[in-house]
């Protein structure tokens, strides 16, 4: 299985607003989600016939699939309406009430700290001592 943002690319298109268009998240870091309420940031359109697969994977919730601690704002952001995401992880089963308590535990300092203690694979900045 694609992973999503690929499968996007390949059998989706972005559009400004169109009826048949779904929201996107794709936005992270200081100038991604401000709010715990999910803000769409792009709109895409399945582009061959019958209903878009990927809304399968759509969730009320979403998560963060990585971000800087130093910069993000929000670990999660829920919706009554569900989303996709990029750069955000969509959590399928619950529903706009149970996202959006989730949200809220999520984005709270013990949230916060239980997914901290699971950190992704990133490189830090380096850092050089002139001393040595």
């Amino acid at each position: 299985m694609a992973a999503t943002g690929q499968n996007m690319r390949d059998d989706y298109r972005k559009r400004s607003t169109s009826r048949e268009a779904f929201p996107v998240l794709a936005s992270k870091g200081a100038d991604g989600q401000q709010r715990i309420e999910a803000e769409p940031d792009e709109y895409w359109e399945w582009e061959k016939s019958g209903d878009p697969p990927i809304l399968e994977k759509a969730g009320y919730l979403l998560v963060s699939m990585g971000q800087d601690v130093s910069t993000a704002r929000l670990t999660a952001v829920a919706s009554e309406v569900r989303y996709v995401g990029q750069g955000w992880m969509p959590v399928t089963g619950l529903d706009a009430t149970q996202a959006k308590a989730s949200a809220v535990f999520l984005n709270s300092t013990p949230g916060r700290l239980l997914i901290m203690g699971r950190p992704g694979k990133k490189l830090a900045y380096p850092f050089y001592n002139p001393a040595a």
